[in-house]
């Protein structure tokens, strides 16, 4: 952080905390300049390796479009209002999962860039049975497919209003009792009906209480949550 600089440093990241999924946009479609930056936000993004296994291919006909939100849907349902996607295109090979997770940093980076620069982004996800259909319209060659397809433009008026009320957003589903960071001082209050409340301590890393803490190992920062989290794969 710079010298002169008196932002906390949440209040410099927080342009990162803001970016959101996008699915709804006006008719004003991005300029040829921001999708080219955009596109060499992903060019530049890191991949396993450096092996960069990914061709980006830039969409703005409204009928092929149309066509891939068609067939998608619902997962591609933010293709609808979309002027224009950036698809994201990997071959078939034996290093699908490291692909994967490279498709997933490269996704993220262009969702952000796209915030950066005033616009919305989203993920549109084709799924299996609709991937040959892609193939086909954007003229992949053999064993090439596009899984995301990460959509942009302006977003409508109604796209931009909250989508959750103040407090709850980025929680997961289920979980309402998240109320403030606890840390040395020892617990933080879950405030729910039928919760305890929950002891983190901090320089152990152990946790006290039936509810569960997301706590950094040695740190003296937690979360306390209203029950225990469970992580599962997207469907």
């Amino acid at each position: 952080m710079a010298a002169d600089d008196a932002r906390s440093p949440r209040e410099i990241v927080r342009p990162l905390l803001r970016v959101r999924q996008v699915r709804q946009f006006t008719d004003v479609p991005p300029t040829d300049e921001e999708l080219g930056a955009i596109a060499d936000v992903a060019r530049w993004s890191g991949s396993s390796e450096n092996s960069q296994p990914w061709r980006f291919i830039v969409l703005r006909d409204r009928a092929v479009l149309l066509r891939i939100q068609e067939a998608g849907m619902p997962q591609t349902r933010s293709l609808a209002t979309a002027p224009a996607a950036i698809a994201i295109a990997l071959p078939d090979s034996d290093d699908a999962t490291s692909n994967a997770y490279d498709e997933g940093r490269v996704a993220e980076r262009m969702l952000i860039a796209g915030a950066s620069l005033g616009l919305g982004a989203g993920i549109a996800w084709a799924m299996p049975r609709v991937r040959p259909l892609i193939a086909e319209l954007l003229g992949l060659p053999p064993g090439w497919f596009v899984r995301t397809i990460v959509v942009l433009g302006h977003p409508t008026e109604e796209a931009r209003a909250p989508k959750s009320a103040p407090g709850t957003a980025r929680l997961p589903k289920g979980v309402r009792g998240l109320r403030r960071p606890v840390g040395r001082e020892g617990a933080g209050n879950l405030g729910q009906r039928g919760a305890d409340s929950t002891r983190a301590r901090s320089a152990s890393g152990s946790l006290r209480g039936p509810g569960a803490a997301c706590t950094a190992a040695r740190t003296s920062l937690s979360f306390a949550v209203a029950r225990p989290i469970t992580v599962s794969a997207a469907p």
